[in-house]
């Protein structure tokens, strides 16, 4: 049976997190050549990323060193941790591609989520990983929300 800490977990979604930070400020120096109804998409996603970036920051901030130091009996479902581990965006794909790789990304860490809120035993733990599970799902479902609207759009004559 493996063991981590959250800090490890937490560092391991922050460094996805900071790839695709990378990945979509590049996308918005590019932007000239999305339309306009794609810069809503990449300012969103830039949002969301920072903002649970700063979530997850905070609590190495805040003297949650207890919190983090935490082990955990981590034993996420392969294939989860498979999604969550080999989460990669480059530069050069499309924005379509990018945001369905963020959401089959939000959707690995939903699951991976889910399974570290039941499998811990400490309130603390628990508690953080149902916060990041609830923020990450209303999340995805906004940027679902505005994808279909974007596509909607899209397929509506002029």
């Amino acid at each position: 049976m493996a063991y981590r800490q959250v800090r490890d977990v937490v560092d391991e979604i922050l460094r996805a997190h900071e790839q695709m930070g990378r990945v979509l400020e590049h996308a918005q120096h590019e932007s000239v050549s999305f339309d306009q109804d794609t810069q809503p998409i990449l300012e969103e996603l830039d949002r969301e990323q920072r903002e649970l970036q700063s979530i997850l920051s905070r609590y190495g901030d805040k003297g949650e060193k207890a919190l983090l130091d935490t082990w955990l009996q981590y034993v996420p479902d392969a294939e989860v941790q498979k999604s969550v581990a080999s989460f990669e965006v480059t530069p050069q794909m499309s924005i379509h591609h990018l945001v369905r790789k963020k959401l089959e990304f939000d959707q690995a860490l939903i699951a991976l989520l889910k399974q570290l809120a039941r499998g811990t035993s400490v309130p603390r733990v628990q508690e953080f990983f149902q916060t990041l599970l609830e923020y990450t799902q209303t999340q995805t479902s906004q940027q679902v929300w505005s994808m279909r609207e974007v596509h909607e759009t899209e397929k509506t004559p002029n």
